[in-house]
């Protein structure tokens, strides 16, 4: 805790506001955590310490390290200061922890989660590898609900931060998606950041999830549940999705290329398969033709398929064209039992993390009040 003193002269204009109007540019110094351990306090501007600052201090959650994700921190550390992804907000009014952790987060479009006993920093971005595989074999209760837009539905983003370069004032900026309007702004305040640069990319990533991410998804399923985390892909394939054309089951059989379905399915035309292995990881799309009802001939190299009956099945997914499966961004995971779990995300668009990849446009012009003694003639 940082205490400043001061001496003020007593006069009829003194209150007791006045001592909330002083500005201070100060610097932090915290510790930065590296595989050899915890360095002495040093000046860092990077989110990561910042949140890990706010879990382990006194002043914050008092945690011991054994309950935070330090290699976690470590990449997205390393992360941030590729972007340059600041945080430079100081906290002077009472509030939770979380609360605290949830607005170091927003500035780099992350989030606190506690996953187990680890306090973790979790970041909405791109990711290539699915975590879990779900189709309509491991699958009950899905239900999908589309978001449709209205009036009242955000077109835009108007981002209020303080700029470093016009002596911290707030500023407001609207970020808005190509080829859309800006009539019906979200209005976003964005604690700690400093940087126009960053507050365009934030606000336009938030403009981009609020049109893009419209179609909200859920399940139940079984153990493999605990698999996939906050904020991981996984992949879906439900006949809900693909309106006939989409089939998923538990390989019963191989014969060479053939592969024996637990159901029966309709084929004609360009349709594709894609096989879960035993980890859980899925295969690339592979070509498909109809040999029987509930029989398949994979036309290109097939993976490895489960023959041990003691093993977990191979899982297939059935598609027709390019919609064999969808990919999902989890937002909420629910255990209900010890062999029931809920999962709930919204369907992902690569849009979301690309959209702040675009041509910074220039920062709006500054408007300064006139000097003292400025004297205006008509």
């Amino acid at each position: 805790v940082t205490l400043l003193a001061m001496r003020v002269r007593a006069s009829a204009n003194l209150s007791d506001s006045a001592a909330r109007m002083v500005n201070v540019l100060a610097e932090r110094l915290i510790p930065v955590w590296s595989p050899e351990g915890w360095s002495e306090p040093r000046l860092t501007r990077n989110p990561a310490w910042a949140f890990a600052d706010a879990v382990r201090a006194r002043y914050g959650g008092d945690f011991a390290d054994s309950e935070l994700d330090l290699d976690g921190l470590l990449y997205l550390a390393g992360l941030f200061d590729s972007r340059g992804d600041r945080f430079d907000g100081r906290f002077d009014t009472e509030q939770s922890l979380w609360d605290g952790l949830g607005k170091i987060g927003q500035v780099c479009r992350s989030g606190p989660v506690r996953q187990g006993n680890l306090i973790r920093l979790i970041r909405d971005q791109h990711i290539e590898a699915p975590a879990q595989v779900f189709g309509m074999a491991n699958m009950t209760d899905f239900s999908v609900d589309y978001v449709m837009h209205d009036d009242r539905t955000a077109d835009a983003v108007k981002i209020t931060y303080w700029d470093e370069t016009r002596d911290y004032s707030e500023t407001t900026i609207t970020c808005q998606l190509p080829d859309d309007t800006a009539d019906n702004p979200q209005e976003v305040t964005l604690f700690g950041c400093t940087n126009y640069e960053q507050a365009w990319r934030e606000g336009m990533y938030l403009a981009a999830s609020n049109r893009e991410r419209r179609q909200m998804v859920s399940w139940t399923t079984g153990l493999e549940g605990h698999i996939p985390t906050f904020g991981d892909l996984v992949i879906i394939n439900h006949d809900l999705m693909g309106a006939g054309q989409q089939f998923g089951g538990i390989v019963e059989a191989v014969d060479g290329a053939v592969l024996t379905l637990s159901s029966d399915i309709e084929v004609e035309g360009e349709w594709y398969c894609i096989l879960r292995d035993r980890y859980g990881e899925p295969s690339a799309p592979l070509p498909i033709e109809a040999v029987a009802p509930n029989r398949v001939r994979v036309m290109d190299t097939l993976p490895y398929i489960e023959t041990d009956t003691s093993r977990e099945p191979t899982h297939y997914l059935i598609g027709q064209g390019a919609k064999v499966s969808w990919p999902v961004k989890v937002t909420a995971i629910s255990p209900e039992a010890d062999n029931k779990i809920t999962i709930a995300g919204c369907i992902e668009s690569e849009f979301v993390h690309t959209v702040d990849k675009g041509v910074l446009p220039p920062p709006p012009p500054e408007i300064k009040p006139p000097p003292p003694g400025l004297v205006i003639n008509n």
